[in-house]
This record gives structure tokens, sequence and C-alpha cells, in this order.
């Protein structure tokens, strides 16, 4: 009996080396009185995640303050600048061996609420007790978004994947078990990567 919430372990990632915003390191940047990375956490904090384990490399672990250092569970990536897949596979390895799913998190994604991340945690559950190959994939208004959480079951098949550019490989080769969950907002679309899409945000 699958209990109501299954043990889901969210990766978040935050080794990219922040390129596109220029010289700012946007995990830094100020959103709603915190740093980016900071909101995002505090969202993940109050949802029903079993863990979080976060995948830094080297230069944004330096400059992570004591809070975060003290309260989440740090994996420095070494090899970030070969691709996202690197940091999937860093924290899925890291990861508790009865998790009953991997979420994979972007940290510049501050606008998605613990709420949103509750949803994904329901849907997985509820996808699981019909499916233990499930993926869910969020979309709004027919376009997909992040965090996609996938089954324990591709645990070996995400650390095997070849792709450096992320698992969509994965989704898109397991098709009839991806399970779609619709979302009350854009905010699986939103995320930060430049400076106009900063000036956008209010930092209060």
């Amino acid at each position: 009996m699958i209990p109501a919430f299954v043990k889901v372990s969210a990766i978040l990632l935050a080794a990219g080396e922040s390129r596109r915003m220029g010289a700012a390191n946007k995990l830094f940047l100020e959103v709603g009185g915190k740093s980016m990375i900071q909101t995002t956490l505090d969202a993940l904090c109050e949802s029903p995640v079993a863990e979080i384990i976060v995948v830094s490399n080297p230069e944004n672990f330096a400059r992570l303050d004591d809070r975060i250092r003290s309260s989440f569970r740090i994996v420095i990536n070494p090899d970030f600048q070969l691709g996202m897949t690197t940091s999937i596979q860093k924290g899925i390895k890291q990861a508790a061996g009865d998790a009953d799913g991997y979420m994979i998190c972007m940290s510049d994604q501050p606008f998605l609420p613990a709420a949103e991340y509750t949803l994904l945690i329901e849907g997985f559950s509820a996808a699981l007790r019909e499916d233990p190959f499930c993926i869910l994939v969020p979309f709004y208004r027919e376009k997909k978004g992040n965090p996609v959480v996938f089954s324990n079951h591709y645990r070996e098949d995400l650390l095997a994947h070849p792709d450096m550019d992320g698992c969509k490989g994965i989704i898109e080769k397991n098709r009839a078990h991806v399970v779609r969950q619709n979302m009350p907002t854009n905010a699986v679309l939103r995320d930060i990567d430049t400076p106009e899409d900063y000036s956008q945000v209010d930092h209060r």
C-alpha cells in the first residue's frame, strides 16, 4: 500500500555557470527579498519532499551562505561543465536508497510556490499507485514545464544517460508511462536566465 505521499527526493540543480545572465550569478540575485536559490529552497522545504539534495559547482558552493550550508545536503559536482546531466546523476547517486522518485528541480524557478511542488508530489503519488514506471511531467496550457518527477525505476537509466543536456531522451523513450500534471499557473514555465528576465522581477 503506497502512502498518500511517497518518498520523493528533490534534486536541486545549482551548478550552472549562469552565462546568459552576464557578469552576475543569477542564483545569488535577490528575488522576494532573498537570494534566488534561498527562495527556491524555502518553497521546497514547505512541500512534502522526503529530502533535498543541492548539487553545486565549487564556485557556487563557496558563495552559499551558512544557513544553506548547515541546513541542506550539498553535493559538489566537479564535472558541471560537461552538462546538466552530470548534476542530475551526482544528485541521484546521493539520494536515499528507499526513494520512490526523483524530482529534478531548477534553482532558477523562484516563482514556483510550495503548493505547486506539493501538487506535483500528490500527482506522482497517485500515478505511482497505477504505474510503478511513471514519469510525471507538469504542463501549463499545453506547454511542458519543470520539475519532472521520475519513478525510481529509472535510477540506472538516469545514471547511465549519455546526453549531457538533460534527460528528455528518457522521457521520449518511455512515453507510454508519462503522466501529465496540469498546473494552475505558469510558474513551471518561468525561469530567470537573462538580465531581461530579471528586470521584470519584483525584488522586494
